[in-house]
C-alpha cells in the first residue's frame, strides 16, 4: 500500500516554486491514491494518450493555474515524448523513496541519491534523518554527507571531522567497547570511516580494526611519524597530539598506551636507555618508571647533580604521567639536593651564638629537605624505586649531620654559663618584643597561632607558601626557647608577663604569679592586655 502521506509534502513544496508538477509513476504505485492528496488551488489530470489537449489547457486555457500532471505509462525518449517541453521547462516529480529523500535533505551536489539509495537503513529512522538534516549546509557533497552521517551514529554533537570521529571510536575502545563502530558498521559506512583514515592519516589494512589503528598510531609516534608517504604523517601526528593532550580524551589516550605498551613489552625496549636519552619522551609510563629508577640510582651514588637533576625533574613536570609521579620525583631532587648540602657542609662554630646563626641562615635546610624526601617517599604509590636511596639519605642525614651537629654543638653548650644568646631574644621576650608594638595604639589587631613543635624549617616553608599568594607578605624570626623544653612552660612565656616560675609543687608554670595551664586560665592573662585564648577548634568555626 503506497504511503501517500509522505508524498504530499514533497508535492506542496514543488508547487511553492513552480505552477505545473509532471508526476511519472510507470510502475502505477499511486494511481489509486491521486484523489486522495487533496493539494489546495491544484488540478490533477491523468495523461491518458491527450497530451496535446493538456498542453493547450496548461498553456493557452488557463496559463495561471496549478497542475499536477500524472503520467502512469511509460515515456518514451525524445521525440516520442509529447511533454518533453513542458518536462523540460518544469521538472520531473519521482515518488520513488530514494529520490525524495534526497530531495528533502536539500542538498544540490551529484550523487546524493546514491548516498541515500546505498545507506537505506540509516534513513529509515526519523529521529536520525532530523538529526542529520539540522547538521547538512546546501553546499555539502557525499562526503559531506556521509562524515555528518557518521557524526550522528557515534553521537557527535558539532563536528563530523575524522579527528573527531576517531576520537570517539578511540575513546570507546580503550573501555574495550565497540558499539559505536559497530553502529557504523550496521549502517554500512564503516568502509566510509577506513577510506577517510587511509587517505588522510595514511594507515591501511587489508582487514582495518581500531585495535589494529591504535597499535599502528603509536607504532608510528615511536618512529616520530617519520614516511616516505606523499604529504608525510603530519595529519596522524598533528591529531594524536590533540588526542592525548585534550582532556576530552587524554585518559582514554592513557588507557591505550599503557595497553600498547604492555602488548610491545616496551620496557624492555628501552631497557638500555641512559635516563638522559628519555627526558623528553613521554609517549609511555614506562618512561618515568625508567627515569625515576635511574635517577634514583644515579642519586644514590652521586653521579649525578642536583643541579641535573632539577633539570631532569622540571622538564618531566609536562609529562603525561607527572600526576602518578609527582611525589617520586619530589623525593628523588630533594635527596639529591640533601645529599649534596651534606657533602659540602661544615659544621664548624666557634661560639653558642654562631651555632645559633648558622642554623637559622642554612643548616635549617638539611632538616627541610630531610622532611620532604621523607614525606614524598612515604606518600608516593610506588615507592620501590627509593629503596636503596633512602638508606642512602638516612644513613647520611643520621652519621653527617644529626650526630655530628650534635657533638660540634654539645660543645658550645658546654662552655656557656647561662642560657641566653646575643643572636636570639628569649621566648620569654615575644610579647613585648612581637606583639605589644602592633597592638599598643589599639587601630591593629594581632592573632598569633601556638603550633606546638612546628620546626623552623617547616616555618620558613610556610612563609615561602604564604608569600607566593597574592596581597599577602611573610616574614621569618627567631628565638631562644626556654629549658626544660616542654609545652607548658614554652606556652607560658609566650603570654605578657612580668615574672614567670614555677609553682611551690613544680606542677604549674605561674606567669606573674598566676596560673596558665588550660585555655580558660590563659585567657584570664591576656584579658589584661584586651586579648582571649580560643582552642583551634573554636578558631576554624563549625565544619559542613
Amino acid at each position: 500500500m503506497s504511503n501517500v502521506a509522505t508524498i504530499r509534502p514533497h508535492l506542496e513544496r514543488w508547487f511553492q516554486r513552480q505552477r505545473v508538477v509532471i508526476w511519472h509513476d510507470p510502475n502505477r504505485q499511486y494511481i489509486e491514491d491521486l484523489d486522495g492528496l487533496n493539494l489546495p488551488d491544484v488540478q490533477t489530470i491523468r495523461v491518458a494518450n491527450d497530451e496535446f489537449a493538456i498542453k493547450n489547457l496548461l498553456l493557452r486555457d488557463e496559463p495561471a493555474a496549478k497542475f499536477l500532471v500524472y503520467r502512469s505509462k511509460p515515456v518514451g525518449a525524445g521525440i516520442e515524448n509529447w511533454l518533453l517541453d513542458l518536462e523540460l521547462a518544469y521538472g520531473v516529480f519521482i515518488a520513488d523513496r530514494t529520490a525524495l529523500v534526497a530531495q528533502d535533505l536539500g542538498l544540490n551536489a551529484a550523487g546524493v541519491d546514491d548516498v541515500v539509495a546505498a545507506h537505506e537503513k540509516f534513513f529509515n529512522g526519523n529521529r536520525r534523518v532530523q538529526s542529520l538534516k539540522a547538521r547538512l549546509n546546501p553546499e555539502d557533497d557525499p562526503t559531506d554527507l556521509r562524515a555528518k552521517m557518521s557524526a550522528v551514529l557515534v553521537g557527535l554533537k558539532d563536528s563530523h571531522s575524522l579527528l573527531e570521529l576517531t576520537r570517539a571510536l578511540l575513546a570507546e575502545n580503550a573501555t574495550g567497547q565497540r558499539n559505536k563502530y559497530d553502529v557504523l558498521v550496521d549502517h554500512r559506512l564503516d568502509d566510509f570511516y577506513w577510506h577517510g583514515v587511509a587517505r588522510i592519516y595514511g594507515y591501511e589494512a587489508t582487514s582495518p580494526s581500531i585495535d589494529d589503528l591504535v597499535l599502528w598510531i603509536f607504532r608510528q609516534a615511536i618512529a616520530g611519524f617519520k614516511s616516505d608517504r606523499p604529504g608525510g604523517l603530519q595529519n596522524i601526528q598533528l591529531d594524536f597530539a590533540s588526542l592525548r593532550n585534550d582532556r576530552r580524551s587524554q585518559e582514554a589516550l592513557a588507557t591505550l598506551a599503557k595497553r600498547v605498551a604492555r602488548d610491545l613489552d616496551y620496557a624492555a625496549m628501552i631497557e638500555d636507555s641512559s635516563f638522559r636519552d628519555l627526558v623528553d619522551a613521554d609517549l609511555f609510563e614506562e618512561f618515568d618508571q625508567k627515569i625515576i629508577s635511574d635517577l634514583a640510582q644515579a642519586v644514590a651514588e652521586q653521579t649525578v647533580t642536583p643541579r641535573e637533576v632539577a633539570e631532569v625533574v622540571r622538564a618531566r613536570q609536562s609529562s603525561l604521567w607527572i600526576d602518578n609521579y609527582r611525589r617520586l620525583y619530589t623525593a628523588v631532587v630533594s635527596a639529591s639536593q640533601l645529599l649534596g648540602e651534606l657533602a659540602s657542609l661544615d659544621l664548624g662554630m666557634q661560639s653558642f651564638d654562631e651555632g645559633l646563626q648558622h642554623y637559622r641562615r642554612g643548616w635549617f635546610r638539611i632538616d627541610q629537605l630531610y622532611r620532604q624526601f621523607v614525606y614524598a617517599a612515604r606518600t608516593a604509590e610506588y615507592p620501590r624505586p627509593l629503596e636503596a636511596l633512602r638508606e642512602q639519605v638516612e644513613k647520611r642525614y643520621t652519621n653527617k649531620f644529626l650526630y655530628e651537629l650534635g657533638n660540634a654543638w654539645q660543645q658550645q653548650v658546654d662552655h656557656v654559663d647561662g642560657w641566653r644568646s646575643a643572636e636570639l631574644r628569649s621566648q620569654t621576650d615575644f610579647y613585648k618584643s612581637f606583639i605589644e608594638p602592633l597592638v599598643r595604639d589599639g587601630d591593629k589587631k594581632a592573632v598569633v597561632i601556638v603550633s606546638d613543635a612546628l620546626r623552623f624549617e617547616v616555618a620558613d616553608e610556610l612563609g615561602s607558601r604564604i608569600r607566593r599568594e597574592d596581597r599577602f607578605d611573610a616574614s621569618l624570626d627567631a628565638v631562644l626557647g626556654l629549658l626544660p623544653s616542654y609545652t607548658q612552660l614554652g606556652m607560658a612565656a609566650l603570654l605578657p608577663h612580668a615574672t614567670l616560675k614555677h609553682s611551690p609543687d613544680g606542677k604549674v608554670v605561674l606567669a606573674d604569679d598566676l596560673p596558665t595551664n588550660g585555655t580558660p586560665l590563659r585567657g584570664k592573662l591576656l584579658e589584661r592586655v584586651g586579648g582571649s585564648a580560643i582552642q583551634a577548634e573554636e578558631f576554624k568555626g563549625p565544619q559542613w
